[in-house]
Order: C-alpha cells, then sequence, then structure tokens
C-alpha cells in the first residue's frame, strides 16, 4: 500500500484476475462495487500527476514509468501520454474509459501513433521541441509536466544510464511500449494483447484502474492491475539493461588494461578499488542480498562500475540511486550530489562531509558545491585517496531494512 497526497493506492498484478473486493464489518463481508472514473480528461491527468499507479514493477522489478509530454502533436493526432523508464524506454500511453469506446481499437489508435512519431524519427531535435511545445498547453497547466523541457524533466530520474542517448536511440528505431489505461478490460482485449505480445517486438499492456471510498472515509482507494506481463521475456523490451550482465566486467577491465594514458599502478588501484566495494555490494550484478546496496555494469555503449548503496534510497528496492561509477578510463564519476530524494541528499552531507577531511580531494569538491550535475574525479586525482574512499563507504553507507 501506499499513500499519496489523499490517494490510498492498492496494487493488485495478477494476469487473468476474477475481482471481487470485500469490506469485513464484524462477521460479515460487505462486497464493494467498484466505480469508474467519470471522465477521461481526469484520468489522464491522474497518471501524469501519479505515474505510480501504472504498475511497473510487474513488467520488471525495477522499473518505473516517468511521464514527459501530454497532448503532444504527431501527424496522426495528439498522444495522451507519452512517457519513459529510468533506462531510456519509450511508452506511448492512452487513457480511455471502456464504456465510451470500442477497445480493440485503441490498440490500433496506439500502434498509430507509433507512426506519427516515425514520421520524424531521425529528428530528435524536433522530437524534443514538440515535448516542450506540448508541455507549455493549457492541457498540462498545473501538472507536473507545466513549461517543462525533456532535459527538465530527466534531472528529476533516478539513473546512471546515459539516459539521453538511450531515449534517442529508441527513438529513431521506434522502439516504443504501448500502455493502454482503461476502467476495464475484457477477455477479448487480454488474448488480443497477448498474441500481439507473441508477434510484435514492440510490447503493449492493458491496467484497470477503478476505484472505491469506503463508508467513513473520504479516502479514495485505487486499484491498479495489470495485463500482458504473461506473454513472453519482456526484461529487455524497452531497454538494453541486460546487456553487460554477462560479459561486462571482463569487457571493462579490457578497455581499462588497453588504456594507455592510464599507468600501470593507476590500474591496479582501480582494480582493488572495485574489488573491496564489491566485497560491500555482492559478488555477482545486481546481488541484493545481505548487503549494503548492489552493483552492475550499466547499460551504455561500454560498461561502467556502477554502484548504488541502499542508504541514499532509504530502503532495500530496485530503484535506488546510483552513488557513483568508475568508467574504463578510470574516472570516478559521482551520481549523488543533485538528487532531489530527501534520503539523498542527507547521504550527500555525509560523504561531503567525509570527502572534506582528504586533502585531494579539494577539486572534485569544488565542482559538487558549484552544483556540478556529474562531477568527474580524473583517475591520475583519486586513486592516491583510495583507502580513504573505502572507509568512507564503510562508515557512511549503513544497512538498511528491506521493503
Amino acid at each position: 500500500m501506499k499513500i499519496s497526497k489523499n490517494i490510498l493506492l492498492y496494487r493488485v498484478h495478477i494476469v487473468y484476475v476474477a475481482e471481487k473486493i470485500f469490506i469485513k464489518s464484524e462477521d460479515k463481508f460487505e462486497k464493494i462495487t467498484l466505480e469508474t472514473f467519470s471522465e477521461e480528461k481526469p484520468l489522464k491527468k491522474i497518471i501524469i500527476d501519479h505515474p505510480e499507479l501504472l504498475p511497473f514493477s510487474e513488467i520488471r522489478k525495477d522499473l518505473e514509468f516517468f511521464p514527459i509530454s501530454s497532448e503532444m502533436k504527431t501527424n496522426h493526432g495528439p498522444l495522451d501520454i507519452l512517457g519513459i523508464d529510468q533506462y531510456g524506454g519509450i511508452y506511448i500511453v492512452e487513457t480511455k474509459l471502456y464504456k465510451n469506446r470500442d477497445v480493440r481499437k485503441i490498440m490500433a489508435q496506439a500502434f498509430d501513433y507509433s507512426g506519427g512519431l516515425s514520421t520524424f524519427r531521425e529528428d530528435f531535435e524536433l522530437f524534443k521541441y514538440r515535448i516542450q511545445m506540448a508541455n507549455q498547453g493549457e492541457a498540462n497547466r498545473n501538472t507536473i509536466l507545466e513549461n517543462k523541457s525533456l532535459e527538465d524533466l530527466l534531472e528529476n530520474i533516478p539513473t546512471d544510464n546515459d539516459i539521453i542517448k538511450n531515449i534517442e536511440e529508441n527513438f529513431k528505431k521506434c522502439n516504443f511500449s504501448y500502455i493502454l489505461v482503461l476502467d476495464n478490460v475484457e477477455e477479448q482485449l487480454k488474448d488480443d494483447i497477448k498474441l500481439f505480445n507473441e508477434k510484435d517486438d514492440n510490447p503493449m499492456f492493458a491496467v484497470k484502474i477503478s476505484k472505491f471510498i469506503p463508508k467513513g472515509t473520504e479516502k479514495e482507494i485505487v486499484i491498479s492491475t495489470i495485463f500482458g506481463t504473461e506473454s513472453r521475456d519482456l526484461t529487455t523490451s524497452s531497454s538494453n539493461y541486460s546487456k553487460w550482465i554477462t560479459d561486462g566486467e571482463s569487457v571493462f577491465f579490457k578497455n581499462l588494461d588497453s588504456n594507455t594514458n592510464i599507468l600501470d599502478a593507476e590500474k591496479n588501484t582501480v582494480t582493488e578499488f572495485i574489488s573491496e566495494v564489491k566485497k560491500l555490494l555482492g559478488d555477482k550484478p545486481n546481488d541484493s542480498e545481505n548487503y549494503i546496496g548492489y552493483y552492475n555494469w550499466g547499460s551504455g555503449s561500454t560498461p561502467r562500475f556502477s554502484a548504488k548503496f541502499y542508504q541514499i534510497g532509504h530502503s532495500k528496492n530496485w530503484s535506488t540511486n546510483g552513488t557513483f561509477t568508475i568508467q574504463d578510463d578510470g574516472s570516478l564519476v559521482f551520481l549523488y550530489p543533485n538528487r532531489n530524494k530527501e534520503s539523498a541528499q542527507k547521504f550527500a552531507v555525509k560523504f561531503n562531509e567525509e570527502l572534506r577531511k582528504i586533502p585531494e580531494a579539494k577539486k572534485i569538491l569544488e565542482l559538487i558545491d558549484d552544483g556540478t550535475r556529474r562531477p568527474r574525479w580524473e583517475v591520475h586525482d583519486w586513486v592516491s585517496c583510495k583507502d580513504e574512499l573505502v572507509k568512507i563507504i564503510r562508515k557512511v553507507c549503513q544497512p538498511v531494512k528491506d521493503d
């Protein structure tokens, strides 16, 4: 259960579910009649302001949805909602009331909108411009999208990937996923989506959203159910997340070893540092059990060692913010300084306090204090501080409780 403003959110992620909801009163169970939203416009706005209503964790356990535009114009009409995940996957979202439309036509409409985007897929600057123009429109007034550019919105997305590059690549290749948000999902539509996902590389999902207000309370309980996740392995459909899980480590060290701009002693120190950090994060990528965080090798064009500590995310979860990465040129890039989460800001204060005790950290601290988005500490400057950095990590990155 998640509380968001005045909405109590219950997520139900069961495929082919027959939904019946009861409230127990004394020794009786009272059946609840679910209500629909009154019209499409409020449902669209609710999704924009509360993207957590879309249960993306059922598509993949670490996945989150972030709206980036509403009513963006294409040659085939305006898109209801356009969104991304933290890896740069792109989602076309259609919100419709079942009683008002032939739902099977909604599938075709969503697919048609991808055709509208494809007409200018070689012009990524035009894509960004249309996002900004849409967000300046009346439809997005008083929403989290109001007057925001794509770059503005990316500032608040917790990722250590080259997200803008991934978005551009997916846009140019027309790698889109489709989300149909409805107040009812019948068996026929479930079957159609299942067949679609078996035949098409770009997946489609249906999300049923309904609500009720229990007696004696003013809070709405909103129930969100997703369909389409059972069709096939969708773990890499919207991003190249799994690209470096198998061979990321070997490629990383091969690239590091072949770099003639780095001294052998520096390469050895980088290797030792990663080895010591891995003792705190687990022997395997994305191993989250009994450690203070986890690591992976990124999803960019080349692998990087990406360290994620639960302390910055405040709990053990798969959307924990990245803390730093080590590039295959040996440089250390800090990701935590400009995070917006309260837990990340507290983490930054503690980490920076410890960094200030290291004389060699003066240059990197100047970048951090100046608000540099991703301050980079060159390998020649940080390797002499390796032992101090490990001590800081051990001191600042404390274990936290499970979600």
